[in-house]
């Protein structure tokens, strides 16, 4: 039986779900779905974790029985709770029969769950609160800078695949972004880097894959950069809170208390051209979407997500590592 003709009561597959929890309040934890934010006891929490990498619509509850080795019974109570608060995925029907606002409400959710999921899980929490290493810092300040650079190129493939306003839209937004990994230069100009070796650098392969995954998806979809738009940009700007960010990092590492002035400028000057907005000011353009990419755009919206904590992985991973080339070199031909 395919996928889309299964019972999901009966194979037992949910919406997208993230779960999250808190150090300051240990014994709960959060549930968010498309549709709103729950509380579970963390212990609870748990127990669905526990079975939830076989909650794919391909196994039965004996069948995550059997895997997870928990009984049919906790299983099922499991499921029903979460059917309680229409958490089961929903059931397949045709995308040409969606109406305008189904399509509309959908992307706008996910991109609203993937936009906080972000936020709390990117890899500039960790550097801002001075949890990682000198290295990481100035590494996350050069993959910036290359994601930075190569994002209009992006852009500008949207633009060149759409039309009317959307096309007005994409063009004005890539002229506003291109230039801007100037102000990340200065940064890394600032953490003692030379202008040469820093614009002769190579970004890490999961740079490059957010880079790619972007180019694909707006080769595919150009409206989806204001989908995306929305889960990337910078949503507001708090000097305090840039200035409590100079302050630690000079503490901790001894970088020079303005080291990330241009950085922050940076995200002034996005938060103030309102691309953050981009999405919520021209939701009516998401009409024009053809209903038969709309699988592929939501699942290439999550990669890109996911890419982000791949991009963390790898910065914590290759810039922490003794004897990695800081910035990472490209490999020429006679270097062989």
């Amino acid at each position: 039986m395919e996928l889309t003709e299964k019972d999901f009561k009966v194979f037992p597959k949910f919406r997208h779900n993230l779960w999250t929890s808190y150090e300051d309040v240990p014994d709960m934890t959060c549930l968010t779905v498309s549709h709103g934010v729950y509380e579970v006891p963390t212990e609870e929490a748990s127990k669905f974790l526990k079975i939830r990498s076989f909650c794919t619509g391909y196994n039965n509850i004996v069948g995550i029985a059997e895997k997870s080795k928990i009984p049919i019974d906790e299983i099922q109570s499991i499921v029903d709770s979460l059917i309680e608060i229409d958490a089961l995925h929903l059931p397949f029907k045709p995308l040409e029969i969606l109406t305008k606002q189904e399509i509309i409400y959908t992307l706008d959710a996910a991109t609203k769950i993937w936009s906080e999921q972000l936020y709390d899980t990117h890899i500039s929490r960790d550097i801002f609160l001075g949890k990682t290493s000198k290295n990481v810092v100035i590494g996350w300040l050069l993959e910036t800078y290359h994601y930075v650079k190569s994002f209009p190129d992006a852009l500008e493939i949207a633009s060149n695949h759409a039309g009317g306003k959307l096309k007005e839209i994409l063009i004005e937004y890539t002229k506003q972004e291109k230039g801007h990994e100037w102000f990340i230069l200065q940064s890394l100009l600032k953490a003692g880097l030379s202008k040469q070796e820093i614009e002769n650098s190579i970004p890490l392969i999961s740079t490059r894959t957010i880079d790619f995954l972007f180019k694909e998806l707006f080769s595919l979809e150009p409206c989806a950069v204001l989908l995306v738009a929305r889960i990337i940009e910078a949503e507001d700007f708090d000097v305090n809170s840039a200035n409590e960010v100079a302050k630690i990092l000079y503490e901790i590492h001894g970088f020079p208390i303005d080291m990330l002035k241009s950085f922050f400028d940076h995200v002034e000057v996005d938060s103030k051209l309102g691309h953050h907005q981009l999405l919520e000011n021209n939701l009516k353009l998401l009409e024009e979407i053809n209903p038969c990419r709309l699988h592929d755009i939501v699942n290439k919206l999550h990669d890109i997500k996911h890419a982000f904590d791949l991009q963390k992985l790898e910065i914590k991973d290759y810039y922490d590592k003794i004897g990695n080339y800081l910035p990472r070199q490209y490999v020429d031909f006679f270097a062989i």
